[in-house]
């Protein structure tokens, strides 16, 4: 196992309102709404879009080079990142909340494409709710996935974990994280990171703290150190 961890100084930098706080929040305004999963081709976006639905299987399946802004998800699994290589995935001002039912391993969003490498995932304003139970975590990766994880001003709210990523399979992963904020409870951490069998690089760690929602508002708490 190979982890390195590049020295970041956090900066005071408050949450910039620009992160939905709840499914109803008044920047999803004009939406189609509909109850029924999708699966985006290649090059396909997506936007304005309201989903509600429980059929268990991923709500949004992102088949590589898409852009999610301004979507909303209720569902017991949210996304579903199945890039092959060197296929990105942009998400912006999106609120994905999952609650899984049962035997459920409920993440809110998955990178599931085994062996696939180079993608880039970048999330931003957005708010990534999980549940403790029948769940596994906020954003979860694994099974031989390597490529660049890049947040900026996100909030994590719940789960098992927040954010859970394992380097394996021999795969690299980079982490940028700036401006991330986590809410609990956790039913065990708010972030979990690991190479078992990859590598893995924490490129940037600025200003990534626990938080509290008061009265429709992120308020940022103690600093989280680098993993």
């Amino acid at each position: 196992m190979s982890i390195c961890y590049p020295l970041v100084v956090p900066q005071q930098v408050e949450a910039g309102g620009t992160i939905p706080i709840t499914f109803n929040d008044p920047m999803f305004v004009g939406m189609t709404e509909t109850t029924s999963t999708i699966a985006l081709s290649l090059g396909q976006n997506l936007s304005n879009r309201s989903i509600i639905e429980g059929s268990g299987n991923p709500t949004i399946t992102c088949l590589g080079n898409n852009i999610l802004t301004l979507c909303r998800v209720d569902s017991r699994e949210c996304v579903r990142i199945a890039n092959d290589d060197n296929q990105d995935l942009t998400i912006d001002r999106c609120y994905f909340e999952s609650l899984g039912e049962g035997e459920d391993h409920a993440d809110t969003i998955q990178a599931f494409s085994p062996g696939a490498e180079g993608g880039v995932v970048t999330i931003t304003n957005t708010h990534i709710v999980a549940h403790t139970s029948s769940a596994t975590a906020g954003y979860f990766t694994a099974d031989g996935w390597g490529g660049t994880i890049i947040m900026q001003n996100c909030c994590f709210q719940g789960g098992p974990y927040g954010f859970r990523c394992h380097s394996d399979g021999g795969v690299h992963i980079d982490i940028f994280f700036e401006d991330v904020f986590f809410v609990g409870p956790f039913g065990t951490d708010a972030i979990l990171v690991s190479a078992p069998d990859g590598t893995m690089t924490i490129q940037q760690w600025d200003n990534v703290r626990n938080a509290t929602i008061v009265d429709g508002v992120i308020v940022p708490g103690s600093l989280i150190p680098s993993p």
